[in-house]
């Protein structure tokens, strides 16, 4: 109900005509009843505000180690597919500092909930920044972790003197690193020379150089290339150097990036150091490194230092480098690497490698550099898996796997960006039982041929022949045409699968015609069958 303009809107008295009273002892009594009418209100207003107070809400009953894992359990929904980094074995949450995510969002609940949120440290030890917060903003971020260690991720495009402040105030909390991530323009690479500053917690180090725009390669000195202006455009890591064709008088000079004293650093990603970057860790002692868009001769001069490592992944390697013998890696287990021209595999000797993932291969010089591989490491192979985007000849594939150990039991085949590859010849020497005898877990990604019932007759006949081995199988055949009804397996097949799947084999189906369009045909890898 709405009050008249001229009645007061908190007591409904008249303010523009308010009554006038003849003689003192009426205004008198009027004020006795206006105060003795205030106290009531004021008395009722009291006890209705204790009988509020007074209600415990189920929530802040909780205790506050509760409240606080919930807290914590709050931070991990703002987890995105590609923004976490491992901690230990664990994976750490890169907390995005908007208004609408926790923890930023849990202090501005109540005032129980901000004091919780601000006295429990481990909401504040994972920050992801992408050059929007001022300085002094990540810094009371930062120190309200308190002294936990910290995962970071920096993303910085553009050469703002900003820019660099805002690496100087993430480098100031160095000594409590333990999951650092950095995108960041070339020159802000210069502020990560430690020296022998002790770094006591950092397990995992990621330094990409950001080529944003061909206006910082213009103030470099190098000729106009199209890089795109937008983050969610930027090319694959695989793509970038490649892309520049810098010219190889072209450096960044007296920039060393330089980590003496970090006694647990086990894990390193360098992608696009180029030339004239001097590059100085603890190598020996790491047991992971990967590396993108690197020169081929300074990739094999880093990777000779790191005697420890167990697991590797280069790719978007370029260039060329003289002959030299194989280098030995005893320890190395896992190694992803480019297949064709400026490959790794003809450098090194891996007597105990386990799980090797190869991208491109096309020639015959390729099938040379994995026998010799092969045959110079004896290793004992378990996981196999190949990926190329070109058309590949099925016989020079199939000299491949075949100069490759029999201990393989999980095979991995992805050529969905090739088109030209013959899936009935691989379902057709896949059928053999001289390949990889051992193998228990089959993956193949690839395009469909147009015969595709004959394809299902064989794909089925590799179950049968292999089902004393073969646990699980997953099968995603791209068409080239409008996905159908008619392209899905017949009764027959089905049959077939029901009855292996019965069996115990776990067999997943999915088939994608060109419109984005995906059908699961059929999956076993779910549920119990009946």
């Amino acid at each position: 109900m709405v009050c008249p303009a001229h009645l007061c809107p908190q007591c409904g008295f008249d303010i523009v005509h308010a009554p006038a009273y003849d003689s003192p002892t009426r205004l008198r009594c009027r004020l006795s009843e206006l105060e003795s009418l205030i106290a009531a209100l004021t008395a009722e207003r009291d006890a209705l505000q204790a009988q509020s107070d007074a209600i415990v809400y189920p929530v802040l009953s909780l205790p506050l180690d509760i409240t606080s894992q919930i807290f914590q359990t709050c931070t991990c929904v703002n987890l995105d597919s590609g923004m976490s980094i491992l901690a230990g074995e664990r994976i750490m949450p890169l907390v995005f500092p908007r208004p609408a995510n926790a923890p930023l969002l849990l202090t501005q609940v109540c005032r129980e909930w901000r004091q919780i949120a601000l006295a429990n440290p481990s909401l504040w030890r994972s920050l992801y920044l992408v050059d929007a917060l001022p300085p002094e903003a990540v810094d009371t971020w930062l120190l309200r972790a308190g002294n936990l260690p910290l995962a970071y991720h920096m993303l910085c495009y553009g050469l703002e003197p900003r820019l660099v402040a805002l690496a100087k105030t993430s480098i100031a909390h160095a000594a409590r690193w333990q999951d650092a991530q950095f995108k960041i323009p070339p020159d802000t690479l210069a502020e990560f020379d430690f020296g022998q500053q002790l770094l006591p917690h950092l397990r995992h180090l990621s330094l990409d150089m950001l080529l944003k725009s061909t206006a910082e390669l213009r103030w470099k000195g190098v000729p106009s290339v199209h890089i795109p202006q937008k983050p969610e455009s930027l090319p694959t890591d695989s793509q970038i150097l490649p892309s520049l064709n810098l010219p190889h008088s072209f450096v960044f000079r007296d920039i060393t990036i330089c980590i003496g004293n970090a006694p647990l650093l086990v894990d390193v990603h360098l992608c696009l150091i180029l030339r004239g970057v001097k590059v100085e860790l603890p190598w020996l002692q790491l047991t992971a490194l990967t590396l993108r868009a690197m020169d081929l001769s300074e990739c094999i001069t880093l990777v000779a230092q790191c005697l420890q490592l167990q697991k590797l992944d280069i790719s978007g390697i370029t260039g060329a480098t003289d002959p030299c013998p194989p280098f030995i890696m005893p320890h190395l287990q896992s190694l992803r690497s480019n297949w064709s021209n400026n490959t790794i595999l003809a450098h090194v000797t891996l007597p105990r490698l386990e799980v090797l993932t190869v991208i491109g291969g096309n020639t015959l010089q390729d099938v040379e550099v994995i026998t010799e591989l092969a045959r110079r490491s004896d290793f004992p192979l378990q996981r196999l898996g190949i990926a190329g985007d070109t058309r590949v000849s099925v016989q020079i594939l199939r000299s491949c796997l075949a100069a490759l150990p029999a201990s393989v039991d999980h095979l991995t085949l992805d050529y969905r960006n090739a088109p030209g590859i013959d899936t009935l010849a691989v379902f057709s020497w896949l059928n053999g039982a001289d390949l990889f005898p051992r193998l228990q877990h089959l993956t193949l990604h690839c395009h469909s041929a147009q015969r595709l019932p004959e394809q299902n007759r064989t794909f089925v006949d590799i179950l049968q022949k292999r089902r004393s081995t073969l646990e699980l199988v997953d099968v995603v055949l791209s068409l080239p045409h409008p996905l159908l009804p008619a392209h899905m397996p017949g009764e027959a097949v089905m049959d077939q699968l029901r009855a292996l799947a019965l069996a115990g084999m776990k067999i997943r189906v999915k088939i994608r015609g060109t419109k984005e369009d995906v059908r699961v045909a059929f999956d076993s890898t779910w549920c119990v069958l009946l």
